[in-house]
């Protein structure tokens, strides 16, 4: 057994030291510098466990109406008069339902709910780490002394840090954000589904379904792939818990949401976290407010700005569905992490934290690429780049909003695009080698 670092730790080693320490001090210490916040800010408020409300009040405030008489339906109170954009569906509230009837108000308050979210980055940690492992027990390492006892701490070391320092992640538990719990359902699905628990990967992916429909995207592309178990045991789930919100909460508040959704469909957000084509858009035309985010309004409809975001929609789930669907262990485990990855970037409104999905997704390719002798090393610096975009947050961009230079803002958006150009790659790579 090998005393030395492998070179592939070596040089992760290498890039978090750039990505992070070198990043960090150039922006603080470089001189009348007044963009100075980095992702590094959010991680050392993630560790004091500082957090907002962006998710527990817009939620509380949907129970508390949906169990009154009102003359609006749910989402067209909640936003026109209580100014709170509400924007999960019904089957969300369950859970801060049965979490108050069960402990009372305390147990919806924002210091449990955030305290219950610090843990779970922590929890998601650890599955990363397992989802490491389990990965390089199925697709070894190569050389085989990566696969040393040094090596796995080591290894493990660097998975910590990087998930500490992974920018949409923490921003997520700062914001007071349920894509905290949406994350780490993601990863445990992911982490079942490599270890061929099929059944159980469906029924988290259907758990995030619930309070983001679109991860059904997932689903169909099990249907698609014949993963029965898979699909049918998150679209059960689905059902199940969409007709207990029907029976507690009415009809017309559930359909509400489906107007709701079509309403933000048409608008979007300029607002610069969305790292979407449609925030990209609305702020390049300068649709809509690019530096402050408003509670009581979204970007103006645009016909180009809707087309567009329409039309890249299509093409890219049309992409994901039927060009050259995998058969192979290792081609439909990539296909899994596109049709996630495709689901977010596909949205209107994808903000920044919704982005954390992409730390399960590069720990798995950084450990999956450790195996394939012939992989080209351009798929490296794409990883690379991608992952550069993509966790750290950069704070200067903000000085080009009123010009066209704007579409700087959408470095997480562009590294997003990179990572799902490399999953296509990796996937036919994956198709070839099998």
């Amino acid at each position: 057994m090998s005393g030395r670092i492998s070179r592939f730790n070596r040089n992760v080693l290498v890039f978090f030291l750039v990505n992070v320490v070198v990043l960090e001090l150039a922006v603080s210490y470089w001189p009348d510098n007044p963009y100075r916040l980095t992702g590094w800010d959010c991680t050392k408020t993630f560790l004091r466990g500082g957090a907002c409300c962006d998710s527990w009040q817009p939620m509380r405030k949907a129970l508390e109406l949906v169990s009154q008489e009102n003359e609006k339906p749910l989402y067209s109170a909640i936003f026109e008069d209580h100014y709170l954009k509400f924007q999960y569906p019904l089957t969300s509230v369950l859970l801060i339902d049965g979490l108050e009837r069960w402990g009372g108000k305390r147990f919806i308050g924002d210091a449990l709910l955030n305290r219950i979210s610090w843990y779970m980055v922590w929890v998601l940690i650890g599955i990363v780490l397992m989802i490491n492992r389990s990965a390089a027990r199925l697709y070894p390492p190569r050389p085989r002394q990566t696969g040393s006892s040094g090596e796995v701490w080591l290894t493990g070391v660097l998975i910590v840090l990087y998930a500490l320092t992974f920018y949409p992640v923490t921003k997520g538990f700062i914001l007071g954000q349920i894509q905290t719990w949406i994350t780490l359902m993601f990863a445990l699905a992911f982490l079942c589904w490599l270890n061929g628990y099929k059944t159980w990967s469906g029924l988290l992916i259907g758990g995030c379904c619930l309070i983001k429909p679109h991860f059904a995207l997932l689903l169909v592309w099990g249907l698609m792939r014949k993963q029965w178990r898979f699909a049918i045991s998150g679209l059960m789930l689905g059902l199940i818990c969409g007709l207990v919100a029907l029976g507690c909460y009415g009809l017309e508040n559930n359909m509400d949401y489906l107007r709701m959704i079509s309403f933000i469909s048409h608008h979007g957000e300029a607002y610069f976290p969305n790292q979407s084509l449609n925030g990209l858009l609305n702020r390049f035309l300068f649709i809509g407010n690019n530096l402050e985010w408003y509670a009581h309004q979204f970007a103006p409809f645009n016909r180009w700005v809707y087309g567009a975001s329409i039309l890249f929609s299509m093409v890219l789930i049309g992409l994901l569905l039927f060009w050259r669907p995998s058969r192979q262990h290792a081609g439909l485990t990539l296909e899994y992490l596109l049709a996630a990855l495709t689901l977010t970037v596909v949205s209107p409104v994808a903000w920044e934290h919704h982005y954390g999905i992409l730390l399960v997704m590069f720990v798995f390719i950084a450990t999956w690429a450790q195996g394939q002798s012939s992989l080209p090393k351009a798929s490296y610096y794409l990883m690379a780049v991608a992952y550069f975009l993509s966790s750290n947050f950069f704070h200067f961009p903000v000085a080009l909003a009123s010009s066209r230079w704007n579409v700087v803002q959408s470095y997480l958006f562009v590294g997003a695009l990179i990572l799902l150009l490399l999953l296509y790659r990796l996937r036919n790579a994956a198709e070839t080698t099998e």
